[in-house]
């Protein structure tokens, strides 16, 4: 059984943001460990 998510944050990318596929990388990465329960 999965508990429902809160959503405490929200961040938005700024208008000069640049994704670089290292960048993207990193972020799937780290959203991977917080959806499976890593503090």
């Amino acid at each position: 059984m999965r508990e429902s998510t809160v959503t405490v944050l929200r961040v938005q990318p700024r208008e000069d943001f640049v994704l670089t596929p290292a960048v993207e990388a990193l972020s799937k990465r780290a959203l991977g460990y917080l959806e499976a329960g890593y503090p």
